[in-house]
């Protein structure tokens, strides 16, 4: 359960850094990428560490993640 909260707390504050950064359309979905598409994405140039980019893409990493343990079994049992 600490994990999962864990993974919230890390997402809200990497999506409020990147909350104020200039975007050509609202993104309101949910998911993100996996560990490998981000390690090709960086490594392609296409984002750039340390960006607020980058962050929001973090920041929908680890909701992303948060919201697959909260799916799990007996996580509502833990609360």
């Amino acid at each position: 359960m600490v994990r999962a909260l864990t993974r919230l707390y890390y997402a809200g504050v990497l999506l409020s850094a990147s909350a104020t950064a200039p975007r050509s359309t609202p993104d309101t979905g949910l998911a993100g990428p996996t560990l490998a598409e981000l390690a090709e994405a960086v490594s392609a140039g296409r984002l750039r560490v340390g960006t607020p980019a980058a962050k929001h893409v973090l920041g929908k990493m680890f909701l992303a993640s948060f919201m697959i343990d909260v799916a799990t079994p007996g996580f509502d049992l833990s609360v």
